[in-house]
């Protein structure tokens, strides 16, 4: 799409469809013309040409025109380009008469919303309209799913369905297109069937009536998918129809079952695996819905087998060379794992990797421990006295405590667990992530300011007396921007080299600062007399992670990370870095997401008033 002056404009972008390719040419061009011609134009035509560029730069989503970049200030405040309230009497005025002459219809859509989106022009015509749009987008190309449609007919629907509702205005229409969608379209994969599914169970909008029939249609979906291949896709399914079926005992049952079944049938898919780790996590799944399915028999059957499992269980540590076969059926299992997860939203994202299922991401902890345990018993070491070098090649005796050499077996196994399976997996997740808008500073932000203590500002007293206030996010910020913006580029750029020095040293710096709050918010002690200094100071990070109090409140798994990355007999980050022992090579990606899980989980705990424990978000 090409022209040459505003007039030029105004009928060529007539034929422009939802293509992000032709919007970014319009942009493109339009900024050509303004540069090139910046001297000649008047005033007038500037003005019209930097309106037009503002309007296609909005992202329209969920019913409302949002900013396409995102920044903070210091105090984590959030601001965008373009903004809606940046819109002044002589931009709306000219958004309205371009919404009420052009005749594309996907134009008329994006200045109508951008138009509904502005609190001081708001109209609810301007809703409608887009409304109307939106429903004659839809179902002009019920039948036609042509590769435009495809991919955008979710965003259309969910832009029309918020507009519906927001202006009370053809809700009953929208949800009418939700139900032929899962229902009268053969046309429609069934995962994107069940991406407009998931859509309903989010959303409050939808009452138990409007379910009718839908939970068979998950058991169906499900069905016709086969185990290993389409799991993920089939428990996701599953798990819908099973936030479906709470308030429906019958429907309950079976859903549980079949998720059951499906954990069943994958562990027995993996009994090859000569460890016996991966069957009897999955029979465990099996286990806990077939006890919420009250399947007696079921339960009896698969608590057996996970019996004579655990005691055919060799955990001992071993070096292992995996052959190619192997290595890419692990692999592929992990990419096909981050892509489930990637069908949540970013809030749901952000939370899965803040409050998961921690067996779902790290090791669990007991198998850890007891893995240890046995691995001390084995190895040969015990006979000897070892040596260690550190990061630096500096060689030291062994004369470790039991206690010490104990976590020093924990961390050995953990951190075999996380390079070949965790590191992988997160790199897959922020990848795809990134590429789908999913994950990225922005949304981050948005997260944490709604389900993370670290946005709750406090009042600090320095010895002056100034009372200050401060968030740990706006401390925080800076070094996640700086990491998005490393992998943003390496993502869209192959050959871009990253570089996480700057994001790394800030984070994990920040690290025993929070965990200092934390323990304060938790009337924690944080102060220590030292006889060397004949003072008093602050606890360092190794003294507040191994005291009972601060232990108490997190789960083993978040206690394990914590002890991983900070202390010295694992990875050591914080020190290391603080005493500048990193070189260029030790800064890598897979330590920025280790320090950003912490940071994470650290952050959606919660302390409740009157109670000795924390809760997560």
């Amino acid at each position: 799409m090409q022209f040459n002056n505003l007039d030029q404009f105004y009928i060529e972008v007539e034929s422009i469809t939802n293509s992000s390719t032709q919007k970014s040419q319009v942009i493109s061009n339009l900024i050509n013309i303004r540069e090139s011609n910046f001297e000649k134009l008047n005033q007038n035509v500037l003005n019209k040409i930097q309106y037009e560029i503002a309007c296609f730069q909005f992202v329209l989503s969920n019913g409302e025109a949002k900013a396409r970049v995102l920044f903070t200030d210091k105090d984590a405040t959030e601001y965008g380009f373009p903004s809606i309230n940046a819109i002044n009497d002589a931009m709306g005025s000219y958004i309205i008469e371009r919404a009420n002459s052009v005749q594309n219809i996907y134009l008329k859509i994006r200045y109508n919303q951008i138009l509904w989106s502005d609190k001081t022009l708001k109209n609810r015509s301007y809703a409608q309209e887009a409304i109307d749009c939106y429903y004659k987008l839809l179902t002009t190309k019920w039948n036609e799913l042509d590769n435009d449609i495809q991919e955008y007919f979710f965003d259309y629907f969910k832009n029309g369905f918020y507009l519906a509702f927001s202006a009370n205005y053809r809700q009953s229409d929208f949800k009418g297109i939700w139900k032929k969608c899962i229902f009268d379209n053969d046309n429609i994969e069934p995962w994107r069937k069940h991406e407009f599914i998931d859509f309903a169970t989010q959303n409050t909008k939808f009452k138990k009536s409007d379910f009718d029939g839908v939970i068979d249609l998950c058991l169906k979906i499900a069905e016709n998918m086969k185990v290993p291949h389409d799991f993920l896709h089939k428990e996701s399914i599953l798990l819908s129809g099973l936030e479906i079926a709470k308030k429906d005992v019958t429907s309950l049952v079976k859903i549980n079952e079949a998720l059951a079944f499906i954990y069943e049938e994958l562990a027995e898919n993996r009994m090859d695996d000569t460890s016996k780790i991966i069957p009897v996590k999955y029979f465990g799944k099996a286990l806990m819905y077939y006890e919420d399915a009250n399947n007696k028999v079921k339960i009896e059957e698969i608590a057996l087998k996970i019996a004579n499992l655990r005691n055919e269980q060799n955990l001992s540590y071993v070096q292992h060379r995996y052959d190619d076969n192997n290595s890419k059926a692990f692999i592929k299992y992990l990419r096909a794992k981050a892509k489930r997860v990637l069908e949540l939203t970013s809030e749901e994202i952000f939370t899965y990797l803040a409050n998961g299922d921690d067996r779902d991401i790290f090791p669990d902890a007991e198998w850890v421990e007891e893995s240890a345990k046995k691995n001390r018993k084995k190895s040969f070491l015990d006979t000897v006295t070892p040596s260690y070098i550190d990061i630096n090649n500096n060689q030291s005796q062994g004369n470790d405590s039991d206690e010490e050499i104990h976590l020093r077996k924990v961390f050995e196994n953990y951190g075999w667990y996380i390079g070949f399976s965790v590191n992988p997996f997160l790199y897959f997740l922020f990848t795809g992530g990134v590429e789908n808008g999913k994950l990225s500073f922005s949304s981050f932000i948005e997260f944490a300011k709604e389900r993370s203590w670290l946005a709750q500002f406090f009042m600090e007293r320095h010895g002056g007396g100034e009372d200050t206030l401060h968030s740990w996010l706006s401390m925080i910020a800076p070094a996640i921007q700086e990491f998005f913006i490393q992998f943003e580029s390496h993502v869209n750029e192959f050959n871009y080299k990253p570089g996480y020095i700057l994001a790394i040293d800030s984070l994990a710096m920040k690290f025993e600062g929070i965990l200092r709050t934390f323990a304060q918010f938790l009337k924690v002690k944080t102060v220590k007399y030292d006889r060397k200094i004949k003072g008093t100071r602050e606890m360092f990070i190794e003294e507040l992670l191994l005291d009972d109090k601060v232990q108490n409140y997190f789960n083993e798994s978040d206690r394990l990370l914590f002890k991983f990355i900070l202390l010295r007999n694992g990875m050591n980050i914080r020190n290391n870095i603080a005493h500048s022992f990193y070189r260029y090579s030790d800064y890598n990606l897979s330590k920025f997401l280790l320090i950003f899980l912490a940071v994470l989980r650290l952050g959606r705990y919660r302390i409740l008033e009157n109670t000795k424990n924390s809760k997560p978000l």
